[in-house]
């Protein structure tokens, strides 16, 4: 899998990363326990895109910065400037 991955991948494991910040690792196998305790994904290639991206944000844990869904949606510069002049955070 390439460096862009669908959306609804990142939502779930951003909710999982905010769910469970303890439990998740740099560890792609405990990864992959933890998502199959916590979701019904029934896909094998689901949970593990799901376990690779937890290791991938938990890697960038220390300048993580979760952007509220408003914020993912900008689409466009003059949108993204006016977020970040209300809320401090630059979303890029």
């Amino acid at each position: 899998m390439g460096l862009i991955r669908p959306n609804y991948l990142k939502n779930i494991c951003e909710e999982i990363y905010r769910l469970y910040p303890d439990r998740v690792s740099k560890d792609f196998q405990l990864n992959k326990i933890l998502v199959d305790e916590v979701t019904d994904v029934a896909s094998k290639s689901i949970r593990n895109k799901i376990a690779g991206y937890l290791v991938v944000l938990k890697g960038k844990e220390g300048r993580l910065i979760l952007a509220p869904k408003k914020q993912r949606k900008a689409r466009n510069k003059k949108e993204r400037l006016k977020l970040k002049k209300q809320t401090g955070n630059w979303i890029g």
